[in-house]
């Protein structure tokens, strides 16, 4: 394996076509209506290799494909780093090639079959491929009459570079639910014991790498690291979060509806997973504490607002999520709107709306700039009506 420019860390990884199928949180759905998400259907998987017959002597040929492949492949070069993950979300991207070698090791063809949602990024993997031959003759027990053999190889990409984990908690102060006692991860942040060693491991860098995100776009934050609960249990979450068990931000002095947990004099975030994705969780709701130190009690839209915690969190992902749920965003623009949508839609509908709110967000930012992001939160901080200081940002009113 091969690492990228320090800000991305790159893997190649081998696996078989057939195992690895594309999701989608799109919903053809109208807003308001409730249903299924109909994934679309997988392409054809790679033909040729029987993978069952793959043992330790045919091992070889994959580490030495593998080996060659490493050096000729250059993703940073791609992935412009300028624009982190606003450009690109800040999930792992996986590009999925069939691949043809024949039995002098020429690469016979190369196709993508799952993309990566990032042409460029597609186009190095097909490129490395090509540079990369001749590669070993593929092994008799798993060639074809013509001595070819057919394959799938995946590159992968993390638009989340590694961060620092905190030191694990000293004299933490005790907190349970229901008799149990939490697990100090950090020196603010709580997981329940449910989660396994390895989960509470990654979680103590996923403080660093949400303040991280925030910092991309926002700059220098205002707000130190709130109370962070880590739920891997449904107990946990009911406790913490209520019925609806989702991650969310218990204000100061408050539950959350049907949660027993009162939050003190700061704001509680509470995730609902320990898995990959809870830095995820954490950043979205970071990004909303984030906003509300800016502007305080100030109206900001709910779907910017929404829109702008999915952009830094990419939760929920929104790669190959480009379907229009509601015909205009400023209808959503109340808080008490925003939740009525996402209580009365299903989890496809709620997924496209959020993602619709990222676009838009996205493409003021990609127009304007980071820079003018920062000076509409101030000016709207100051008593300018944000949609003034939306249509016509600084710039265009100096």
């Amino acid at each position: 394996m091969r690492a990228g420019v320090a800000l991305f860390v790159a893997t190649l990884a081998l696996a078989a076509c057939a195992a690895r199928t594309p999701s989608s949180t799109r919903d053809p759905a109208s807003l308001g209506t409730a249903g299924p998400i109909a994934p679309p259907p997988a392409p054809p998987p790679c033909a040729g290799l029987p993978w069952a017959s793959v043992r330790a002597s045919t091992q070889e040929f994959f580490a030495a494909f593998r080996k060659r492949v490493g050096p000729h492949w250059h993703p940073e070069a791609v992935m412009s780093p300028d624009r982190f993950g606003v450009a690109y979300g800040y999930g792992g991207r996986f590009t999925e090639v069939c691949v043809r070698v024949d039995a002098g090791g020429r690469l016979a063809d190369a196709t993508v079959r799952i993309g990566s949602g990032i042409e460029g990024l597609d186009r190095e993997g097909l490129q490395a491929l090509r540079t990369a031959q001749p590669f070993p003759p593929p092994p008799a027990a798993l060639a074809a009459s013509d001595g070819s053999l057919s394959f799938s190889f995946g590159f992968a990409y993390d638009v989340d570079p590694p961060a620092a984990a905190c030191e694990v908690a000293q004299g933490a102060s005790a907190l349970a639910f229901g008799g149990t006692v939490l697990t100090p991860v950090c020196a603010r942040a709580y997981v329940d014991p449910a989660a396994t060693p390895e989960c509470i491991a990654a979680l103590r860098s996923a403080d660093a790498k949400a303040t991280r995100r925030l910092a991309d776009l926002f700059g220098p934050l205002r707000v130190r690291p709130p109370l962070t609960i880590y739920c891997g249990s449904d107990p946990c979450r009911v406790y913490f979060s209520g019925p609806a068990r989702r991650s969310c931000i218990i204000k100061p002095g408050e539950t959350a509806p049907g949660g027993r947990f009162a939050s003190a004099g700061e704001p509680t975030i509470v995730v609902d997973r320990t898995d990959a994705r809870a830095v995820n969780e954490l950043a979205h709701d970071l990004a909303h504490v984030e906003l509300r130190a800016r502007v305080g009690e100030v109206f900001i839209p709910q779907w910017f607002n929404d829109g702008l915690a999915t952009l830094v969190a990419d939760e929920p992902t929104c790669w190959g999520n480009e379907e229009r749920a509601v015909e205009d965003l400023r209808s959503l623009d109340g808080r008490d709107t925003w939740q009525e949508m996402q209580e009365h839609v299903s989890p496809g509908t709620r997924a496209a709306v959020y993602c619709e709110a990222r676009r838009v967000v996205e493409g003021w930012i990609a127009a304007h700039g980071k820079a003018a992001l920062r000076g509409l939160l101030e000016d709207v901080a100051s008593g300018v009506p944000f949609y003034d200081a939306y249509e016509r940002p600084r710039a265009a009113r100096h």
